[in-house]
């Protein structure tokens, strides 16, 4: 697959901007209607024993063949997802080869993105063999949700509520366990598993917890009494002036993670090679967690890169672990925003140091992290719009800023989408330069209502650098409480 140039301003911007508003939770999305035949066929089995041609019209399109409008771009029916899934095939070229698909989203919670997520996602596991679902949503909390997935036992509406994080609190999330729960039932040795793997601070007491009891039972008790109160530490950080705590909660994960190394055989000999990936699982959100909270406190441009790229550091490790640990190396796709499942982020810490500017991690995204490891099996697919409306209200479209030159990808697209609504943009089968989306082409990729401030059209990249595909829908429908930070 090709890969494109690496924007890392953009990067930068992405997580910095937050924008917030009240929408109404109206999806509003287009359900494709049941469609007639164009012709009465009361005997025409006769007619076609006496030799008659008959011509059936039907208003259905032949969904087994999706043409592209114009090179890399083909129409999709809507973002419902219970629309037939023929026309699906167009992603059969990306995702044939991967191992992680991560799906990504431009602001959190439009449910025109969670819609046709699930329609995509539900295709991937019933034609492509994908059995696990990763939501960008804290690790211990989901195995609730996952378990629910194995029984259809319990409320998954609460279930959803009180363990996933607040951007998957909508309808259609709560849909998609149930289909999922029915997909297992009808599959028990094949099922769906449902895993979170993001970082948070309330993620980071679960792993406090069960790092300090793995060293207490697997250690020599002064080894233990050595290494636990820093761990413990670690889930009491909150604030920017906590140095010695951050410190010492450092300091004990460093201790941690070289004991775990150190007496891996004897360790696994006495529990077990999955109780041990899951010590070391914990150990990394730990410290992703910290980092994040830590540095992102402190506000400076340099703590604020730092800790988004100690969150995705962690996001991409835990991944690869839990799947290699306990999902017996399924294929996975992952649902995060945008600036987390892209790629093309490397190289930032030379781009700060260059702006006099040194940071104390690599900046790079989960995304990163992923095809590091994975190469041309781990696939992006990104979302975008050219609006964001709500049932009440359309954001007006901002005028073209002054002494911006680049163009917006959403008005390139729209110039060619004819009317439609919704597209698939195959991007590494955009390759010639005539393509709406040249590789090498710099568009601003924010939807044309969704800044706020001026740095905000300075998120700019070639698409390409960033995703392997992209989802567009002219108007994204959103939820109430939606934003567009990471």
């Amino acid at each position: 697959m090709p890969r494109g140039p690496k924007n890392v301003l953009a990067l930068i911007l992405l997580t910095s901007s937050v924008l917030m508003s009240g929408c109404d939770d109206d999806d509003g999305s287009q359900v494709a209607a049941d469609a007639g035949v164009g012709m009465d066929v009361q005997g025409s089995d006769a007619m076609v024993d006496q030799g008659v041609d008959i011509e059936v019209q039907s208003d259905v399109p032949d969904a087994t063949v999706n043409v592209p409008i114009a090179e890399g771009i083909y129409e999709l029916a809507g973002v419902d997802p219970d629309l037939p899934s023929d026309e699906l095939a167009v992603l059969d070229a990306v995702v044939s080869s991967a191992e992680i698909v991560g799906m990504g989203e431009s602001a959190h919670l439009s449910n025109s993105y969670l819609r046709v997520r699930v329609r995509m996602t539900r295709y991937l596991i019933e034609e492509h063999g994908f059995r696990v679902v990763g939501l960008e949503s804290p690790r211990t909390a989901a195995e609730e949700v996952d378990a629910y997935l194995r029984s259809c036992e319990g409320d998954p509406a609460g279930l959803a509520r009180d363990n996933l994080h607040g951007i998957w609190q909508a309808p259609e999330l709560v849909a998609f366990l149930q289909w999922l729960c029915a997909y297992n039932t009808d599959h028990p040795d094949d099922p769906v598993s449902l895993i979170g793997f993001d970082v948070t601070l309330g993620q980071a007491f679960s792993d406090a917890e069960d790092l300090v009891a793995f060293v207490e039972t697997t250690s020599p008790a002064d080894q233990a009494a050595a290494i636990t109160p820093g761990i413990n530490a670690c889930s009491l950080i909150r604030q920017p002036s906590q140095h010695d705590q951050y410190a010492e909660c450092t300091a004990a994960l460093d201790a941690t993670e070289e004991y775990l190394e150190a007496n891996e055989a004897e360790i696994v000999a006495a529990t077990s090679a999955t109780a041990f990936g899951l010590a070391q699982i914990s150990a990394i959100s730990l410290r992703g967690a910290v980092g994040r909270a830590y540095l992102d406190q402190r506000r400076g441009p340099a703590d604020l890169l730092s800790a988004w790229g100690a969150r995705d550091l962690a996001l991409g490790e835990i991944v690869l672990r839990m799947r290699e640990v306990v999902l017996d190396g399924a294929r996975m796709v992952l649902w995060a925003h945008n600036s987390h499942i892209s790629r093309g982020t490397n190289g930032t810490r030379t781009i700060l140091a260059q702006a006099g500017i040194e940071a104390s991690w690599d900046a790079m995204s989960m995304g990163d992290h992923l095809e590091t490891a994975l190469g041309e099996q781990y696939v992006a697919i990104g979302t975008s719009s050219h609006s964001f409306v709500d049932a009440e209200a359309s954001y007006p479209l901002p005028p073209a800023p002054e002494g911006v030159e680049l163009p917006y990808l959403s008005d390139l697209v729209l110039e060619v989408a004819q009317g439609k609504k919704t597209l698939f943009l195959d991007l590494n089968a955009m390759t010639s330069p005539q393509a709406v989306l040249s590789p090498d082409r710099e568009v601003i990729l924010r939807s044309r209502n969704s800044y706020q401030e001026p740095s905000d059209l300075l998120h700019v990249t070639a698409p390409q650098a960033w995703f392997d595909a992209m989802i567009w829908v002219e108007e994204a429908l959103c939820n109430e409480g939606w934003f567009l930070g990471e």
